[in-house]
């Protein structure tokens, strides 16, 4: 079922056959097809629909690209068709909801006390490479399901060396529909490890930002980021992952002793 996640994630922008997901599990459609709908509650049709929608509607808001060419490139035929699904799924035309972009972040920045001051970054080009992974289905990215995922990972790699970890955020819970918010966990690791997927990541531009205070407060951290963004920033965002780096380091006082380095992919 990840193979079949990853592989519309990859290509929900295109026309997928039957047989492609049949030759990648190695079972018929209609097995793949009910094993897809009892572990995530969605047809395998459904997802890559809500897929297309969801990342045209990042588009919309974090970069300036045309109406029309965002309908073509998440695999819409023309702006027509494409302003229906959307309309339909979101109850906002595509133009409404670029206007209202900054309504939809100030609901989140309502929900907490945010710094307004500047926040600290860096503009870094990071190189791709490949990781292994463990994907969950997370509701509006629980810190507490996350780290369950995390304590069984520490568990089953504890005899390998050499181990940098990283969080995939793949969804924006704003957008997104907040009980199928998907997150993976990913090592950097020379040796391989069993049970998991690779791919990579990383290959492009990012803006860096860091995250010294407890992990359960980095919701708050994103308030700033997003606030600064909207506010004070002139970068476009990419749809792709936003990416966490977690590092120990000895000058941080949070009880776990972890750094985050935030990387929001940047045009």
């Amino acid at each position: 079922m990840e193979r079949i996640l990853k592989y519309i994630d990859e290509n929900y922008h295109n026309s997928i056959q039957k047989n492609e997901i049949e030759n990648l599990v190695f079972c018929s459609q209609r097995n793949s097809q009910r094993l897809f709908k009892r572990f995530f509650d969605e047809t395998i049709s459904n997802f890559q629909k809500r897929l297309r929608l969801e990342n045209a509607y990042k588009k919309l808001v974090y970069s300036k690209e045309t109406i029309k060419n965002i309908a073509y490139d998440v695999g819409y035929e023309n702006q027509s068709s494409f302003n229906k699904a959307f309309l339909k799924h979101f109850n906002i035309t595509p133009s409404k909801a670029r206007e209202n972009k900054k309504s939809l972040f100030e609901v989140f920045f309502k929900q907490s006390d945010i710094n307004k001051n500047k926040i600290d970054y860096e503009a870094v080009y990071v190189p791709s490479m490949q990781i292994h992974y463990k994907l969950i289905i997370t509701n509006n990215y629980s810190n507490e399901t996350i780290n369950q995922l995390w304590n069984k990972i520490d568990i089953d790699t504890k005899d390998y060396s050499k181990k940098k970890f990283y969080g995939l955020i793949l969804d924006q819970p704003l957008i997104s529909v907040e009980t199928k918010c998907r997150y993976e966990a990913c090592i950097e690791s020379s040796q391989k490890l069993d049970g998991f997927l690779t791919k990579q990541i990383f290959g492009m531009k990012y803006l860096k930002f860091k995250h010294s205070n407890e992990f359960d407060l980095i919701e708050d951290t994103y308030r700033q980021i997003f606030y600064n963004w909207i506010y004070h920033f002139n970068y476009e965002i990419d749809n792709s992952p936003i990416i966490e780096h977690y590092t120990k380091d000895s000058n941080v006082k949070n009880k776990d002793g972890y750094l985050t380095e935030i990387y929001i992919p940047i045009k």
